[in-house]
């Protein structure tokens, strides 16, 4: 079965054929006035060019276009998008595979393939003992806060689950997929999305015509704001197949999505803050056997479980949890750290006050070509595991890991070397390679406890931002050699220098965002070090250079 799109003057869609690493190919499809499209090809070629480039998958037809997912990356949109995919969700990093993702209407997508026939089966099975009749805001009735009521108009069951909540083993990783596609989607994070709903219709069930934002006079409306602003959008993924009936009708924008194993609808209920009527949509009664899906909204901000006491629309991700908090570094870290700078001698570096460590922009071609080589391997990123993760980098998101990683040794070598007259000067002594660790991908809600590096090898030192994307400053946190603390603003481009066998340094806050990606490089003196670390400071001053 089909995605039924019945509009009178459908508008041209150019699609194309997105060869993957792995051999993986991703049909991608785009309206043919959608500024994506029109920003992808002017990364391919020059502007007098577009033109006729976007018209050649016009004429030619489906597949008239290849392009290589590192030729991708570049492209940038800013959510919500007018027509075309939405943000970066062919080239981010850990995206759950989907089969197709075709634009029907603007604003809204249909996907194909997003679940197996195994998946969706794991959630009905999870879910169908937790079913209890589905509720819509009526302001007076006798359920809920301020009036949630069974109405005619919606006659289905359903069942919720948190995002932390324990289900089945199959559910929850399900779940947790599902959270991350629907995170890159929408280009939000996973702590904005509501608890998802699983849904079940049997025979005769229905929803009347409806939007899925809230009513701003209602007095439901105004408590159910307060957990997290307006829902921005909605995902809904279909888990079997219906006999007859249960589609989905968009009325106004004559389009109508048959239920199928698998397949996926996603929309935008509000566009340039305001409710977009065109999202206006009614699930149609089942005929014959039954029908389930599974829905997921996204908030403006923050999903709270509970209302806080005053409104919060205004509060973005993880801030109500953690802007005034850190996560306090365990006791053995602590005592590593005072153990290490015990025995570790201030070298004298960090800028004209000599507190052991300094921001600075760094060099313009090496940073183009550091940030080159990291868009080369997004699509070779694997969830970090060695013995930093769960010890020194920890996460409080239930939904994504603490960091990805990939690696270029070679690459890395060359970074050393091209880094090294940089950290000599700021230093003043002759320095050796010892180590180069990147490109780390922090997800929402990592942090890094504060610490100090091993000082055999990691004594003179730089972490590098190569990207970041985050709704609050995700600053480093140094302590200099006087115990005075301080909160660097580290911006892509910039790199800290630092004397990092002495200097305490971490990201103890969690990151309220998206990604942050570092680079780390670490020196060792050139000769005798081991008399660095045994020596007075009045010995290695005068064997300064």
């Amino acid at each position: 079965m089909n995605l039924d799109n019945e509009q009178t003057e459908p508008p041209r869609i150019i699609d194309l054929s997105v060869n993957l690493q792995g051999g993986h190919t991703r049909e991608i499809s785009f309206a043919e006035d959608a500024p994506e499209l029109r920003a992808l090809f002017a990364t391919l070629c020059s502007p007098d060019e577009c033109d006729s480039l976007i018209q050649l998958p016009l004429d030619e037809g489906r597949k008239a276009c290849t392009f290589r997912a590192s030729q991708l990356v570049s492209v940038d949109t800013t959510p919500p998008v007018v027509m075309g995919i939405p943000g970066s969700f062919i080239a981010a990093p850990g995206v759950p595979h989907v089969g197709s993702m075709t634009q029907l209407a603007p604003y809204l997508w249909g996907l194909e393939d997003v679940l197996s026939g195994d998946e969706c089966n794991a959630i009905i099975e999870a879910a169908r003992p937790h079913l209890e009749p589905a509720t819509v805001s009526v302001d007076g009735g006798v359920y809920g806060p301020a009036g949630s009521g069974v109405a005619d108009a919606r006659t289905n069951t359903f069942a919720c689950f948190a995002a932390d909540q324990q289900v089945t083993p199959e559910f929850d990783q399900v779940q947790a997929k599902l959270r991350r596609l629907v995170s890159e989607l929408t280009q939000m994070p996973v702590e904005h999305q509501e608890h998802c709903q699983v849904l079940h219709y049997g025979e005769g069930e229905q929803f009347l015509a409806h939007m899925d934002s809230f009513t701003p006079d209602s007095e439901y409306s105004k408590w159910e704001l307060s957990r997290g602003g307006e829902r921005l959008s909605t995902f809904i993924v279909y888990l079997n197949e219906v006999e007859a009936g249960g589609e989905t009708e968009f009325e106004r924008q004559q389009v109508t999505i048959t239920p199928a194993p698998g397949r996926a609808g996603f929309w935008f209920n509000h566009v340039g803050g305001e409710m977009y009527g065109n999202s206006l949509h009614t699930a149609h009664p089942v005929q014959k056997g039954e029908k389930w899906a599974l829905v997921i909204w996204t908030r403006e901000s923050a999903y709270l479980d509970t209302p806080p006491e005053q409104p919060c629309a205004a509060i973005n991700y993880l801030d109500w949890i953690n802007t005034t908090r850190s996560i306090a570094t365990p006791a053995w870290i602590d005592e590593q750290t005072r153990t290490q700078q015990a025995r570790t001698p201030h070298l004298g570096a960090g800028g004209p006050d000599g507190r052991g460590f300094e921001k600075r922009k760094m060099d313009e071609a090496i940073y183009a070509e550091i940030l080159a080589r990291y868009y080369a391997l997004q699509a070779d990123m694997i969830v970090e595991d060695n013995d930093a993760i769960g010890s020194f980098v920890d996460t409080v998101s239930v939904e994504f890991p603490a960091a990805l990683y990939a690696e270029d040794k070679a690459f890395n070598t060359r970074v050393l070397e091209l880094l090294k007259p940089l950290h000599e000067e700021w230093c003043g002594f002759e320095l050796k390679p010892a180590a180069c660790y990147g490109f780390r991908v922090y997800l929402p809600g990592s942090y890094l406890h504060n610490h100090v590096d091993r000082g055999d090898t990691h004594v003179i030192s730089s972490t590098l931002c190569v990207a970041s994307d985050t709704y609050s400053p995700w600053h480093l946190h140094a302590i200099d050699v006087d115990g005075k603390a301080y909160d660097v603003d580290h911006q892509p481009g910039e790199h800290v220098l630092y004397e990092s066998a002495l200097i305490s340094h971490g990201r103890p806050v969690p990151l309220n965002g998206r990604y942050h990606v570092g680079m780390f490089i670490h020196y060792s003196p050139a000769e005798d070090h081991d008399l660095w670390i045994a020596s007075p400071r009045e010995w290695w001053e005068r064997h300064r250079r």
